[in-house]
């Protein structure tokens, strides 16, 4: 049995070395959607661990049925309450939504396809969870004109 075996894949070696291209080839793209989807989601998990870092506890509005992300703003009182809970070290407000960079002539300069997201960052003496170095063409900041 072996030996006709043998025989039958040496009498068509073309698709014996096809067949065998075709496996290593299906194997090779298998393994780099793996390793492309690994490297994805830890990049996106190193950079919510470092945005996130020292914070334990968010309180934010419930967000209303939907499927909508926009979240009712909460009052500032509810800041003062959590600030004053025992065992709280710190505690500040932030807002976040819809924001559009403009140029200093005032032209919308665009995202490209990219999130236009704003957040607030107002805690003294802390520098914020993201810093802005370039615009969506990778210009610096400070060779922006238009």
């Amino acid at each position: 049995m072996w030996r006709v075996t043998v025989r039958g894949l040496l009498a068509r070696r073309v698709r014996l070395a096809l067949s065998a291209v075709a496996v290593l080839l299906g194997v090779g793209f298998l393994t780099g959607a793996y390793v492309l989807t690994d490297t994805v989601n830890r990049s996106f998990g190193g950079l919510f661990d470092r945005s996130l870092a020292g914070i334990d506890l968010v309180v934010q509005a419930h967000a209303p049925f939907g499927g909508t992300p926009v979240r009712n703003r909460i009052p500032e009182s509810v800041l003062r309450t959590v600030q004053a809970v025992p065992g709280v070290a710190t505690a500040h407000g932030s807002v976040s939504g819809y924001a559009q960079f403009v140029s200093r002539s005032g032209a919308a300069i665009e995202s490209g396809g990219f999130p236009t997201q704003g957040i607030s960052w107002s805690q003294d003496g802390v520098e914020g969870p993201l810093r802005l170095v370039a615009d969506a063409l990778g210009m610096p900041l400070d060779s922006v004109e238009s």
